[in-house]
């Protein structure tokens, strides 16, 4: 018999226009415009979804406003794709991605000082990359590099430091001592109670 709340064609299917950020930092407010062909397309069903929509990080379902939009707050815990999904009756699905690049891009007061994280030096790199970061107060901190998939390429650093200014270089080699292939990296930063992320450009 079918799922009654499941958009039906009554007509020949037309194609939608949607619009919507490709890439983001997480968390992040996300829109996503869906237009017909008369305009905005109000009613449409909206699905964002990362990993399983059972025990993924993201799956959110909303519906659009008479301007055609549906905006969504969401925080994945991983880098990497998610997916769009847009449907509406008389029109043709839609699917798309959103690259979630990192975490967090913002500069946060610690008790003694600021915490910051300055953008790796060379990006493109070839051979090597400097980065340097600030710690506002004594702890542990830790970066970490991730590939565009949010799988862990290496660990750089993972101890207790003193507060102040810190540097350290990267080799552009995975855990296992080979070289990373060409792409886009994400290094994460993590010190108590502050987290970013900046993106670096390998290229070989």
């Amino acid at each position: 018999m079918g799922d009654p709340e499941l958009p039906m064609w009554s007509t020949q299917a037309s194609s939608m226009t949607v619009s919507h950020p490709s890439s983001i930092y997480s968390p992040a407010s996300v829109t996503v415009t869906v237009t017909g062909t008369s305009g905005p397309l109000s009613g449409a069903r909206v699905c964002l979804q990362k990993g399983d929509w059972q025990t993924g990080e993201v799956y959110m379902v909303g519906t659009t406003n008479s301007s055609g939009q549906a905006t969504f707050n969401v925080s994945p815990a991983t880098i990497g794709e998610m997916s769009v999904t847009v449907w509406a009756r008389d029109y043709n699905s839609y699917r798309g991605t959103i690259q979630v690049l990192g975490f967090g891009i913002e500069e946060t007061e610690g008790t003694t000082g600021a915490f910051a994280m300055g953008s790796p030096n060379p990006s493109p790199a070839f051979s090597s990359a400097a980065i340097e970061f600030t710690m506002g107060s004594a702890g542990r901190a830790s970066l970490t590099v991730f590939d565009m998939a949010g799988r862990i390429v290496t660990s750089l650093l993972d101890t207790e430091l003193a507060r102040g200014g810190h540097s350290l270089v990267w080799n552009l080699e995975s855990a296992s001592g080979s070289r990373v292939p060409a792409g886009i990296y994400t290094i994460r930063f993590e010190a108590p109670g502050f987290a970013t992320s900046r993106n670096l450009v390998v290229l070989r």
